[in-house]
């Protein structure tokens, strides 16, 4: 619990929500992911250390060079298959496990955010434009990757894709300059 200047309370949960409680009866409830900084006051020495926001960027951007430079293939497809007793297999893509570390990681540490990214319209035109990624905010680069991620759960090889076309890479490229400028990590 936390008491500041503006006569408040403000009380964090185990839940993932902050509750705030204002000497007027007004109680806000405020949501938050695994990204956000931990509210505390901060000693002038400690402001060089890093938030939770800006671990998890540098975690993401760390696949990078994984990515650029793999040690085995990011990825194999299975053609469909005939078994011997007449059933056939699906074709499917494996991921391999730096990949698999990196979608899971995603989940983990609350880069696939929560949002309509069916109806997302602005998704469609930075892959239509790839140049207006090297201006796109990090809230939209979170965005296109929870999309990728989404996405290939219902498309087999959707992640595979935009991994072999450098989409992926592009986005965290992005989130490095985002990082390295000091910009506000604010989602």
């Amino acid at each position: 619990m936390i008491s500041t200047n503006l006569d408040c309370i403000w009380e964090m949960s185990d839940e993932s929500y902050l509750t705030v409680t204002a000497s007027r009866p007004l109680t806000v409830r405020l949501y938050f992911s695994p990204l956000m900084c931990s509210l505390r006051a901060m000693a002038p020495e400690e402001k060089k250390l890093m938030s939770p926001a800006e671990e998890v960027i540098d975690w993401a951007v760390s696949f990078i060079e994984k990515f650029e430079n793999p040690d085995e293939p990011l990825f194999v497809w299975h053609p469909q298959k005939t078994l011997d007793d007449g059933a056939m297999t699906f074709p499917c893509c494996e991921l391999s496990p730096d990949v698999m570390d990196f979608h899971e990681g995603l989940y983990k540490k609350g880069l696939i955010i929560q949002f309509d990214w069916g109806a997302w319209k602005a998704g469609k035109n930075y892959l239509d434009n790839p140049e207006l990624l090297a201006k796109a905010p990090l809230i939209d680069c979170l965005k296109l990757l929870t999309c990728h991620v989404r996405a290939d759960r219902f498309n087999e090889g959707h992640l595979a894709s935009v991994l072999e076309n450098g989409h992926i890479t592009d986005i965290l490229r992005r989130m490095r300059e985002i990082r390295e400028a000091g910009e506000p990590i604010d989602i």
